[in-house]
């Protein structure tokens, strides 16, 4: 019987996550993904079982890198490839250990255990354990630095943004200034110079002469 094969939209609903977050799983645990003729993923019901037990213990607060170090473990202790694991194979590793991914070890506890039945997984050694801690929290410290330099840039750019609006507008109110300021001396240079005009032209005019009309009609009346 040929075995079911599901595209990656398909499998990411059988899975109950976004079509991303497998992409995202695959690389990060390294996952080999069966391809058809023309390249394309494709998934059978092993893949979308690796994938459900990886959606189950991220949801009890384990991280990738825990659960791809038992995957790399039990490939190289079985020989086998299918993936498959289950919380008894990766709680005895890394139950101790502290979680970046809001989980508590009561939780973890109370995770159902699987009949299924695994080799033992070697003790991890305080230098282990110390490594792993170290590497959360310089995770942990380089996420914050990153959320305050975000914050900080936020807050800079608004800064900068009020700083260039105030500046604008008291670049306009200046412009307005000087502009109002030389329209006010352009119209008291015209209205001197038409002041000017009339003087000058009020000083050219020929005094009152009488005309020969007005000779003549004077020399009549006197003889009259």
């Amino acid at each position: 019987m040929e075995e079911m094969r599901y595209t990656i939209s398909d499998a990411a609903k059988m899975v109950n996550v976004e079509s991303h977050v497998l992409r995202y799983w695959e690389d990060e645990l390294d996952l080999v993904i069966p391809r058809n003729e023309m390249g394309h993923r494709y998934y059978t019901e092993k893949e979308i079982q690796v994938f459900k037990r990886i959606r189950a213990l991220k949801d009890k607060g384990f991280q990738l890198k825990a659960i791809k170090s038992v995957l790399e473990t039990i490939g190289e202790e079985t020989g086998d490839d299918t993936n498959i694991i289950t919380l008894e194979q990766v709680r005895p590793k890394y139950a101790d250990e502290p979680s970046e991914e809001n989980t508590a070890e009561k939780e973890i506890m109370k995770a159902p255990v699987t009949a299924e039945k695994t080799e033992d997984v070697p003790a991890v050694s305080a230098s282990e354990k110390m490594s792993h801690f170290k590497y959360i929290m310089d995770s942990i410290v380089a996420h914050a630095l990153q959320e305050n330099n975000l914050t900080l840039e936020e807050e800079i750019t608004e800064q900068v943004a009020e700083r260039v609006l105030r500046e604008m507008d008291e670049m306009m109110k200046a412009r307005e200034n000087r502009d109002e300021a030389r329209f006010k001396r352009l119209d008291e240079t015209i209205r001197n110079h038409q002041k000017g005009y009339r003087e000058a032209a009020a000083t050219k005019l020929p005094p009152y002469t009488p005309t020969k009309m007005n000779k003549r009609k004077r020399f009549r009346w006197f003889r009259h």
